[in-house]
């Protein structure tokens, strides 16, 4: 395999483990990890498209790269789109 390509680098900062609080009622804080996979080569995208249920995630990191704040949204057509939940990361 070659090398990986230079524009990559700027999701290094997303590498390594988030504290994640979900805004939903009743539910606590939990952790995830991110890392490179494929020497590098592999960026991560979270979406599930199934008959009648679509989700995504999309996600906003702070200037600072410690916090990242992001949602869940939820399709039951692929097209239009309204939020499910919100999440918070920090480091």
């Amino acid at each position: 395999m070659g090398k990986r390509h230079p524009a990559l680098a700027r999701l290094d900062v997303l590498v390594g483990r988030w504290t994640v609080q979900p805004e939903v009622e009743g539910l606590g804080a939990g952790w995830t990890e991110f890392s490179w996979v494929e020497e590098g080569r592999f960026v991560w995208r979270m979406w599930r498209e199934a008959s009648g249920f679509h989700q995504r995630f999309i996600g906003t990191l702070g200037v600072d790269g410690a916090a990242m704040d992001g949602r869940w949204e939820r399709s039951a057509d692929g097209t239009d789109w309204a939020l499910d939940f919100k999440l918070a990361y920090r480091r």
